[in-house]
């Protein structure tokens, strides 16, 4: 009948049903090892895949300073720049490291994951001493910057597909998580929400030395001013101000750190 939802047959395949990812990788008449290339390396060539293969698959997993040796040797083959003094744990892995630069003295430590093979802008840019501490994952089809000394805690996860900036000195502890996607539209229930689009898309900015607490959640088109503090499993819908605390579910303001509590003033000076 007209109006009705469209019904169909779950075991049929529906290129609307995708998303662009899937698009890609279920290309008909792709054999598996074109799909693998252009999932992992991003670029064209026997070579370009062999010298992917002997850097990842092979280096990537040596153990103790042999292993990190070896990798600051092979890792900057692959990767679109790369300063001196870069450190490279165990099992890192890159996708289209063609499209990842990375300044001098970083740490990327164990199971960190770099993955730019979303789109062809897609670009991950850390700067000068950052650290990414094990099990870090950075996802994106639009752009990632990360300021200099900017020190991200483990199982960090931050998806872009637009643009996610930090600013200098940045500190995230254990699972913080930085989603710069656009919700989906999902006015109509006629069609699958994968068809029909997504909101406009917005940054999300981390300005100079913010600091988020273990599992905090920031949603897409915040911007978090410098030297603001986020507390423990907050969850930022909105813009927070330079020098503010907030906490809470969405995030709210407790105070601001330029404005000290008359109590604790008056204790300083009766101690004194």
């Amino acid at each position: 009948m007209a109006g009705e939802p469209e019904h169909r047959d779950p075991g049929m395949p529906c290129a609307q049903d995708r998303t662009p990812l899937q698009a890609v990788l279920q290309e008909p008449g792709e054999g598996a090892l074109s799909l693998y290339r252009k999932m992992t390396v991003g670029r064209p060539g026997l070579w370009a895949l062999l010298r992917y293969e002997l850097v990842v698959q092979v280096l990537g997993r040596l153990p103790g300073a042999l292993g990190y040796a070896c990798r600051r040797l092979g890792y900057p083959w692959l990767l679109g720049s790369c300063g001196k003094g870069v450190v490279f744990g165990r099992n890192v892995v890159l996708r289209h490291p063609h499209k990842i630069h990375i300044g001098q003295r970083v740490v990327i430590d164990d199971d960190c994951v770099l993955d730019a093979r979303r789109s062809a802008e897609a670009r991950i840019v850390l700067g000068d001493g950052v650290l990414l501490s094990r099990g870090t994952v950075i996802s994106v089809s639009g752009l990632v910057d990360i300021g200099p000394n900017c020190n991200l805690g483990v199982h960090t996860l931050i998806h872009s597909d637009r643009e996610v900036r930090l600013g200098r000195g940045v500190l995230l502890a254990a699972r913080c998580y930085l989603i710069g996607v656009a919700d989906y539209r999902t006015d109509r229930t006629d069609i699958p929400v994968v068809e029909q689009g997504k909101a406009e898309r917005a940054s999300l900015v981390l300005e100079d030395h913010v600091w988020l607490g273990a599992g905090v959640f920031v949603r897409s088109g915040v911007t978090v001013g410098r030297h603001a503090i986020v507390a423990v499993n907050s969850v930022v819908t909105r813009d927070v101000p330079p020098f503010a605390v907030v906490a809470g579910t969405p995030a709210r303001l407790l105070r601001n750190r330029r404005e000290e509590p008359s109590s604790s003033g008056e204790s300083a000076s009766s101690e004194a």
